[in-house]
């Protein structure tokens, strides 16, 4: 029996290092203080010395303690309290180290530290000290009055003797090698000693020596810290390893926290008044009660069955049953014979052919049969969380089966089973196994769905599983193991019975040497074993009947009584075989031989083999009687065969197979594990797989050579066209190349003087006209712009064939647009009409530019191919749901029918009908198809009918409903506060001239900031309505300057917009990511601030999009925003230099290959570009910031730098230009 007391039940939290017992009770030193435990109540006293204590001893009424820097002892006074006393003064300034052990010897008291031995009188006297030097510390031991001392040297151990205040050398404890032994415990027949690799054990009379070892090293790698001795038994206390016990015989038990013990890492053990021993350990404190654990309840009649656990256990006999608890024995006449099971807090037996139910841990039994003719004979159920009963019944009409029996609702379902039911049980997986009377075996679910498993013609008596897989079935002749429907190994004991494999040790009763022997069940991967134990208390038992486990406890009934044992207390010798055996091969003739390493397990023998044989090293094994080795040859030989004490265990004339050849050791009744040799005999050479495959090789290599010969012919075509794949693919990837680079320098060519056009238009609409002028330059803009539009998407058609378009939602007024369109087509007026317009006339967001280029396609080709030339127009407006509408327009003109398989192909790229060939009407037959991609990228679709002289194209175009435009109100903490503050986060000065110029416009006053450490500050000091920061810094991001103004911003927090020449979905993301409100791309205008603050102050944070204006002017400028700045002849000339010198800057930057300056100021001047609409100088600058970021090829980067530099020029160019315009026209202006 093992009682466990927890460091945190004895009231510390340390470990507890070591452990005494005086008449007061048990004293244990847990790290700086005494614990005294008198058996029912816990008390401390601490020390305030030493932050450990390591040693206890007892020296009459003192408790001498040793720890960290600190000696002294605890004693009684006259209230019963422990009073400490310090000696540590007395033993001298010469006195330093940690008391790792405390002796008292005669008058004196001795200390070991680390590396000083010490002497202290008890009554007077100075301390005597004498040092030795040692790795690792000083360890000691007291033997017959004297103290021995173990000094570890570079030679090995040196022994010193503390004998009457001298120290000297001692070789006592030599062996007959000249080997250092440490004793660390004693009986009254022999002497312990432990090296911290081993245990031996040496008679006091005979001086003969045994050494332990065991297989698994644990004893080898554990460090020996205790001893302590109850009667002939030694108990030795480990480090790691728990405690073993050494006995008279020479038997070595382990006991270790799988039997109980609190911890493994034993520090201290002292014995009990008790009948036990008491052990100090890391997690606390265990008290092993040394007497026999057998308990024995005799009876006068045959045990039937047992049930229950610790607390509560039922027995039934040929007379009855008795409910056992700690406290009461309580008879149960009524049960006689009875079977038991439990389920949830409910015990029901079969007994007398009824069912009988209880609560648990009372005795209140009453008949719970509900009976309808039926007789049950026993239940089993619990197995699983359903509660279910399954018994073997009789029904009313005789019938025999199994019985399934809700106990929730007590609907009862029966199976018949006309063989007769002999034994039945339930595994954890809700299956039932049923043995019958005919010998075989069923596997049912728990519905009683049958299945049936054939395995011998066995009248099965008793069954039982391992509830994992195998399953192991016990017969009354053996055991049989089974996974899923095939047997793997058998094993023969007769009358076998035992328990469930729980734990991986089931435990089995059988008869073998004529008399009733009990053992575990042993799998060693080949077959099965039944490894026998000898526990004397078994012999109580007379001709047992049944057993039971609860958790450690056995609980065996027989005629004679009841005997409960617990079985971590059966750990006995060590029986596994010898290392060092000699295993031998030989053929029949004896002519020749092999020897094999003695750990081999796998042996091989060729055909001219027949014989293995084993000769197992000789050991001591420290026993009054010498064990017998027992071998057999699976599955030639069922029993086991038996061989004197170092005799030669062989086999011969073995067949050609697998065989498997067990070998254990057999001591009294008791057997040890199994060692198994996996025995394999070759077939001749030309029947082994080996030979065979060797004809077929032969036979294969006569094909070799001509498949040889036709597969390089195969390889040497495959490579021709391998060869002309590639040539061909670098071709194809040419013709693209060179694709690319047209479509590029068609855009710079083409753009440039279409940017002209819309320059000079944008100029004169600055100029006082008449309304005729007025109308004739808004036409004449609008109609360049559509131009540049309709070039833009040509130029990208790459883009449009990849499915990359873009689109670019702004808000406008559907009538204005489509009017514009026609007006910007027809130029006379009097070609194209709008006949009819089906519903309203809605302002709606949508990509504007490409819904104008479709309709452009449609009224050009309309007036193209109409005879006579002109169309008309329809417009229809539906709703789609709410804030939604769906927009077709249809174009019809008159002329020749498309013919239907034209109109199939109409829609693709570069097709032409043949009308149009004929009357060689020009086009590149792309308008058409680029309708149809911008109609699908915006949701919609096109379609085309002709017949009858009539031809009609229609697009249909879904489009959000806009909300009418305001100012921003007191609630976006805009211009409605009389006061309103913002701050302009801006480190370039004609960006800052920009911000605060559309501020003011609004009504705020404007804080500025030309980094992210002002910025801070200024946030810190001042409460901002709105905050406006630029993504690029000198010292820091734009968003991580956000997260640090909100973090210092008072409630409420200021909404936060980026300002950025970038305008990409992956930069709008990580500024919302950072906490920001909204995204607003360069340039910077009025209209879009206003915007950005609408939707935020709609609560539409989470899907704000990018307030941009994504019209591409091209390489000329526009001053718009310049000249909201101040008068243009002070700004042009300023801004001119600028991006000039900036440029200059990066040019040298790339000269020197300062790839990330040149980056950084690359995107800055990309906002300057962006401020005078220069879109395709700001575009190249993207793309040079890229490459400069990415480490693109030095000629990539070269070709974009010279792209830019021509651009930067152009936009220099054009700025003094516009200045020479507008000095012009100011001179007009003054003439006139």
């Amino acid at each position: 029996m093992i009682r466990n007391y927890t460091a945190e039940e004895i009231g510390t939290t340390a470990k507890v290092k070591c452990i005494v017992e005086t008449p007061e009770g048990i004293l244990y030193a847990g790290a700086d203080r005494l614990l005294i435990f008198d058996g029912v109540v816990w008390s401390q006293a601490k020390v305030e010395n030493t932050p450990e204590i390591l040693s206890l001893c007892l020296e009459g009424s003192r408790i001498w303690i040793g720890g960290v820097n600190e000696v002294g002892y605890f004693e009684k006074n006259n209230e019963g309290e422990f009073i400490y006393t310090s000696v540590t003064a007395r033993l001298g300034d010469s006195y330093f180290g940690t008391v790792s052990r405390v002796f008292h010897v005669g008058e004196n008291m001795i200390f070991l530290t680390e590396r000083k031995v010490v002497q202290l009188p008890l009554v007077n006297g100075s301390a005597k000290i004498w040092e030795l030097q040692s790795e690792p510390k000083l360890k000691g031991f007291l033997y017959e009055g004297t103290v021995y001392i173990n000094q570890t040297v570079s030679g090995g151990v040196k022994t010193w003797a503390l004998r009457n205040a001298t120290l000297e050398l001692d070789r006592s404890f030599y062996n007959a090698a000249g080997h250092y032994q440490s004793l660390i415990g004693q009986s009254s027949e022999a002497l312990i000693f432990g090296t911290g690799l081993d245990l031996s054990r040496k008679d006091k009379t005979t001086g003969i020596e045994h050494r332990f070892y065991t297989d698994n090293g644990m004893l080898r790698a554990s460090r020996q810290t205790g001893s302590a001795c109850v009667g002939d038994d030694v108990y030795v206390t480990t480090g790691s390893g728990g405690v073993f016990v050494i006995n008279p015989g020479g038997g070595l038990q382990r006991i270790n926290k799988s039997h109980g013990l609190i911890s493994d890492s034993c520090n201290s053990i002292c014995v009990s008044r008790a009948g036990g021993v008491w052990i100090a350990s890391d997690e606390g404190v265990s008290f092993i009660h040394t007497v026999d654990d057998a308990f024995w309840f005799p009876l006068g009649t045959l045990v039937w069955a047992i049930f229950g656990d610790g607390n509560e256990l039922f027995v039934s006999h040929s007379q009855g049953s008795f409910r056992y608890t700690p406290e009461k024995r309580e008879e149960l006449p009524l049960l006689p014979k009875a079977l038991w099971v439990r389920l949830g807090d409910e015990v029901y037996a079969a007994a007398a052919g009824k069912i009988f139910q209880a609560k648990a841990n009372t005795s209140a039994f009453r008949d719970w049969s509900m009976a309808d003719g039926q007789s049950v004979r026993s239940i089993i159920g619990g197995a699983t969380a359903e509660k279910v009963l399954y018994g073997s019944a009789i029904s009313a009409d005789g019938n025999k089966g199994l019985l399934r029996i809700d106990a929730a609702t007590g609907q009862k379902t029966m199976m018949e089973i006309p063989e007769g039911m002999n034994y039945y049980l339930q595994d954890k997986a809700g299956r039932l196994w049923v043995s019958t009377l005919a010998g075989n075996v069923m596997m049912l679910d728990s519905e009683l769905q049958k299945g049936i498993i054939q395995i011998s013609g066995k009248k099965r008596s008793r069954l039982t599983l391992h509830q994992g897989a195998p399953i192991i079935l016990y017969d009354g002749t053996g055991f049989t193991k089974i996974n899923g429907d095939k047997i793997i190994g058998t094993e023969t004991v007769a009358g076998s019975f035992g328990t469930e494999n729980v734990d991986g040790a089931a435990w089995i009763i059988g008869r073998a040497d004529d008399a009733w022997r009990i053992g575990t069940l042993a799998n060693d991967g080949h077959a099965l074993s039944w490894q026998r134990k000898n526990i004397p208390s078994f012999r109580r038992i007379k001709n047992p009947s049944t057993i039971y486990r609860s958790g450690s406890d056995l609980w065996i009934g027989g005629e004679s009584g009841v005997l409960q044992i617990n079985t971590s207390k059966l750990e006995g010798p060590d029986f596994s075989l010898p290392d060092g055996s000699e295993i031998v091969l030989r053929s029949n003739s004896n002519k020749t031989q092999r020897t094999l390493p003695s750990n081999a397990r796998s042996l091989q023998l060729t055909n001219d083999e027949q014989e293995v044989s084993i000769k197992l090293k000789t050991r001591v094994w420290g026993l009054r009687e010498p064990p017998q080795y027992e071998s057999r040859l699976l599955p030639l030989e069922d029993e086991w065969t038996q061989h004197k004490y170092g005799e030669v265990i062989s086999r011969r004339n073995l067949p050609t197979g697998h065989y498997t050849l067990q070998v254990r050791v057999n001591h009294l009744g008791e057997s040890g594990p199994v060692t198994a040799f996996r025995v394999t005999r070759l077939l001749p050479w030309y029947l082994s797989y080996a030979g065979i495959s060797l004809f077929a090789l032969a036979g294969s290599l006569f094909f070799y050579g001509a498949v040889k010969l036709r597969t390089r012919q195969i390889s040497a075509r495959n490579r021709e066209l391998e060869l002309k794949i590639v040539e061909r693919t670098q071709e194809l990837a040419k013709a693209n190349a060179a694709k690319s680079e047209f479509l590029a320098a068609m855009s710079h060519e083409i753009r440039n003087p279409m940017n002209g056009v819309i320059g000079i238009v944008k100029i004169l609409q600055e100029a006082k006209l008449g309304s005729r002028e007025k109308y004739y330059l808004t036409t004449l803009h609008r109609c360049a712009e559509q131009l540049r539009t309709t070039v833009d998407d040509v130029l990208d058609f790459s883009k449009i064939e990849a499915g990359t378009i873009t689109l670019h939602p702004d808000t406008f007024d559907l009538s204005e647009c489509i009017n514009a369109t026609i007006s910007a087509v027809d130029l006379t007026g009097d070609r194209l009409e709008l006949t009819s317009w089906a519903g309203p006339r809605p302002s709606v967001t949508g990509d504007q530019g490409k819904f104008m280029q479709i309709l452009t396609n449609y009224f050009a080709n309309a007036l193209k191919y109409g005879v006579p030339p002109s169309a008309t127009v329809d417009v229809y407006v539906l709703s789609d749901g709410p804030q939604r509408c769906r927009v077709t327009v249809s174009v019809k003109n008159a002329g020749p029918d498309i013919p239907p398989n034209e109109i199939a192909t109409l829609f693709e790229s570069f097709t032409r009908g043949e009308y149009a060939k004929r009357g060689r009407i020009g086009g590149s037959g792309l308008g058409l198809s680029i309708c149809k991609k911008f109609a699908e990228a915006m949701g919609g679709s096109v379609s085309v009918s002709s017949s009858g002289g009539l031809t009609a194209f229609q697009i249909t175009v879904p489009f959000e409903l806009a909300h009418s435009r305001s100012k921003p109100t007191a609630e976006t903490n805009g211009p409605g506060h009389l006061h309103a503050r913002a701050l302009a986060i801006e480190d370039e000065d004609y960006n800052r001239l920009v911000l605060g110029n559309i501020l003011q416009k609004l009504g705020y006053r404007v804080d500025w900031a030309c980094d992210g450490k002002t910025a801070l500050q200024l946030a810190q000091q001042n409460g901002y309505d709105l905050v406006l920061a630029d993504l690029m810094l000198p010292d820091t991001d734009g968003g991580t300057l956000t997260k640090e103004i909100l973090a210092v911003s008072e409630e409420p927090k200021p909404p936060v917009f980026a300002v950025t020449a970038y305008s990409t979905k992956e930069k709008e993301e990580e500024c919302l990511r950072a906490g920001m409100a909204g995204f607003i791309s360069k340039p910077i205008t009025v209209e879009k601030l206003e915007a950005a603050l609408k939707n935020w102050a709609d609560g539409r944070r989470g899907s704000t999009r990018i307030i941009s204006d994504q019209s591409d002017i091209g390489t000329l400028i526009s001053v718009d925003q310049l000249g909201k700045l101040g008068p243009l002849e002070i700004i042009l000339p300023d801004f001119t230099r600028k991006i000039q010198s900036e440029w200059a800057l990066i040019d040298r930057m790339l000269e020197d290959r300062e790839c990330t300056p040149a980056a950084n100021a690359a995107h800055k001047l990309i906002s300057a570009m962006l401020l005078v609409e220069a879109d395709v100088a700001s575009d190249q600058l993207r793309l040079l910031e890229s490459r400069l970021r990415d480490g693109g090829l030095e000629s990539e980067i070269e070709k974009v730098r010279t792209v830019c530099r021509e651009e930067i020029d152009n936009v220099a160019k054009s700025l003094r230009a516009a200045l020479k315009r507008r000095q012009r026209i100011n001179e007009a202006r003054r003439q006139t």
